[in-house]
């Protein structure tokens, strides 16, 4: 994982500004990962204009929180947000200055917030106070919390979840694809159902590294501190219509999208069903509005037949 990144961050500063023309028919739809791969050990391989690009950013974001996402001292998990937050925010913005029009932006978890930043529907500055909101919002829980991926289909967890009677413990959170599912809760309730599963002989369990229950009821302990706060942002009306991973819904007004974002924490998401929408346009273009290919991967496993770009193909396409 950490050689494709690197390799992507090298190709990157390379890709030329090519003036790209789609036909009538077809819709480009970007993609934006949910915040969390760390980018940090990869910084030093940027090209010399995207890496003056994240300078510039890293300057905005110490005069807002006092500390930059480059600071060595700062290691916690909401620097790793930011820092994702800002290299996929420039992924997109990298794509538009090579004039690839996105007709609907699809943000996958905290990627949401990226989404909002790049369809002007936020400041990019605002995307950096929403996330700190985030990270802070909750009491310090008195266990902590996890999340796993499981190479599963969704119905088969939950006969599990059903079976060992954890209904109240350990929570689906996200629908991936049909043979990939995120569920998340308390650390202890989490290991022990992985526990299960590994008995089961089911080995493609995954522990993604975060300390939130995200898309879980747990994720709402005071969700209403965390929306007045977040009210202090203004929302414009988003320039590009914004598809919720939630329920499938336009997002288009400023106030709709503010409540996507508080909604998108504790709400479980059905990332398959929503690019099953798409299944009938033939003309669908995805692209990767991040320097992995996190999104295509779980994508492609849905919409095998569909055009998958990234940063590795993008200056291929005619």
């Amino acid at each position: 994982m950490k050689l494709l990144i690197i390799m992507t961050v090298r190709f990157l500063g390379r890709i030329k500004l090519m003036n790209f023309k789609k036909c009538e028919t077809q819709k480009n739809i970007f993609m934006f990962p949910g915040i969390g791969t760390n980018y940090k050990e990869c910084l030093s391989k940027f090209e010399k204009d995207f890496e003056q690009q994240i300078l510039k950013k890293n300057d905005i974001v110490k005069e807002i929180l006092g500390v930059g996402f480059l600071d060595e001292s700062c290691k916690d998990e909401l620097n790793t947000w930011i820092l994702s937050y800002t290299c996929d925010y420039l992924v997109a913005m990298k794509y538009k200055k090579m004039n690839i029009e996105a007709d609907y932006l699809l943000g996958f978890s905290l990627g949401v917030i990226t989404a909002a930043a790049f369809s002007e529907a936020i400041m990019f500055e605002d995307g950096v106070r929403i996330l700190y909101d985030i990270a802070n919002y909750r009491i310090q829980a008195t266990e902590e919390l996890i999340m796993i991926t499981i190479g599963f289909s969704v119905i088969e967890v939950e006969n599990l979840i059903e079976k060992y009677q954890l209904e109240n413990k350990v929570f689906v959170a996200c629908i991936n694809n049909k043979y990939c599912v995120t569920v998340a809760g308390k650390k202890s309730n989490i290991l022990y159902f992985r526990g299960i599963l590994v008995e089961l002989g089911i080995m493609k369990v995954n522990i993604i590294e975060s300390k939130y229950a995200f898309h879980t009821r747990l994720m709402k302990e005071n969700i209403e501190q965390l929306s007045e706060d977040i009210s202090k942002v203004r929302f414009f009306d988003s320039e590009i219509p914004m598809i919720s991973v939630i329920d499938g819904k336009v997002k288009n007004n400023g106030y709709d999208i503010k409540e996507e974002l508080v909604k998108n924490l504790y709400s479980v998401l059905d990332w398959k069903t929503i690019v099953e929408k798409f299944s009938e346009d033939k003309e669908i273009v995805f692209y990767e509005a991040g320097l992995g290919k996190t999104m295509i991967k779980s994508a492609r496993v849905i919409l095998p037949e569909k055009t998958y770009i990234n940063l590795h193909n993008v200056d291929k396409i005619v």
